[in-house]
């Protein structure tokens, strides 16, 4: 009996001591993702930024290098996306810009026959479309559609504030894949 009794207290005395988990309910508040476009651009240029992988991840970028096969060798340009510096070497010259001066350096008695002033910048434009209309400065307008081949592009007339670039009157159209949004370069 004396075992019967000490294992009943042992028993009652293990359950007494026994944690028990707690249980919290926590309530959990639905919020829901308004979607706001705080864009600068307008809705037609922002899509097409968008459907080439985004103004946001373009301008994470800070250098854009490209090749271009020429009559004399190839021609590598080197763009700092931030500051516009760029250095262009080929197998006749070197021209360089260093965010306020332009120079450029002849090789091997070769005679730089072009317009440094306007050659600066004027390829790298055109390869970092479409995201180089995303500069300040520019200013966007509805351009008249292009029909082509029975198809209807519509268009955004890029201009320049004035003072901006080096060619402040120049004026392009992009024109844009209504399906996929895409910069019909």
């Amino acid at each position: 009996m004396k075992k019967l009794i000490f294992i009943l207290l042992f028993v009652i005395a293990f359950t007494s001591c026994k944690n028990e988990a707690k249980i919290e309910s926590t309530e959990i508040e639905t919020i829901s993702k308004e979607d706001i476009t705080t864009s600068i651009y307008p809705e037609s240029i922002t899509k097409v930024f968008e459907a080439h992988g985004g103004i946001d991840n373009w301008n994470k970028m800070k250098t854009l290098s490209f090749t271009m096969e020429k009559q004399n060798g190839k021609e590598v340009t080197t763009t700092n996306l931030k500051s516009r510096a760029e250095l262009i070497d080929t197998p006749t010259y070197t021209m360089g810009f260093d965010g306020e001066n332009l120079w450029v350096s002849e090789k091997e008695g070769n005679e730089y026959k072009g317009n440094a002033k306007f050659y600066k910048g004027l390829m790298m434009y055109f390869y970092a479309m479409p995201f180089i209309v995303g500069d300040d400065g520019i200013i966007y307008e509805d351009a008249e559609p292009l029909v082509f081949e029975g198809k209807t592009y519509p268009g955004v007339l890029i201009s320049y504030d004035a003072g901006v670039g080096a060619s402040p009157d120049d004026q392009y159209v992009v024109y844009i894949m209504p399906k996929q949004g895409k910069w019909n370069g």
